[in-house]
């Protein structure tokens, strides 16, 4: 794990291929992590720069690219190396960043105004790196798009959340399903379509039920009781 975190650090994509294979085959990432990894990957454009938040999301999705070829067009920033100057200048010049490479502090923002690549976040970023943006959020299935204008992300999220893995045996990841589940039954109930609130509630609440979320998501709103 630490070789393959360096290699991402390096941006060196023959050393990252050969630590992704490493890491498939001895690094014991638990299987639904690699769906969730997936679920990722479906979540975003083509040729997006996603901001990871390290081990569970960071390493399956390299290992899905550099091992098993997946979306070589993505490009993953594991959001703990920023503070590597070496690292942000190396990401800087890879989306073809304009003007000056940003510092640590406000990265993400920076990038995304400075480049033509469509920015995202993963889910499992914490409250630090995203608060700053949450008006900028937009959700896209298991991960959100940054863009300083409106995005129609409801589409999107029809058009993927039937299709995700949505694996409840992923750790905390899990959790991250209930957050475009709630985006859309929030938006069904807005325009009045009983026949897709009820059928997405009702597996809304079997999956916080599996997750031991249930009280969580009543004590927001989502759910009624």
């Amino acid at each position: 794990a630490p070789q393959l975190a360096n290699a991402a650090r390096k941006d060196n994509k023959a050393e990252l291929t050969a630590r992704a294979k490493d890491m498939k085959v001895r690094g014991r990432i638990a299987p639904p992590l690699y769906k969730v990894a997936e679920d990722i990957m479906a979540s975003v454009e083509p040729g997006a720069v996603l901001f990871a938040a390290g081990e569970m999301d960071a390493y399956p999705l390299w290992v899905e690219q550099f091992a098993n070829g997946k979306h070589p067009d993505m490009l993953v920033v594991d959001e703990r190396l920023l503070a590597d100057a070496a690292y942000r200048m190396r990401i800087w010049d890879r989306t073809k960043a304009r003007g000056t490479v940003a510092a640590e502090t406000g990265f993400i923002a920076n990038l995304a105004a400075a480049t033509d690549r469509p920015v995202y976040l993963s889910l499992a970023l914490g409250s630090k790196a995203m608060a700053p943006l949450k008006d900028k959020l937009y959700v896209t299935g298991l991960a959100m798009r940054l863009s300083n204008g409106p995005v129609d992300n409801i589409p999107m999220l029809e058009a993927r959340w039937d299709r995700l893995k949505k694996p409840l045996d992923a750790g905390p990841l899990s959790r991250n399903y209930l957050v475009p589940a709630a985006v859309l039954l929030t938006h069904y109930r807005t325009i009045g379509d009983e026949a897709r609130a009820s059928r997405l509630e009702h597996e809304l609440r079997g999956m916080a039920e599996r997750l031991g979320a249930t009280s969580t998501l009543v004590k927001s709103g989502i759910l009624q009781h």
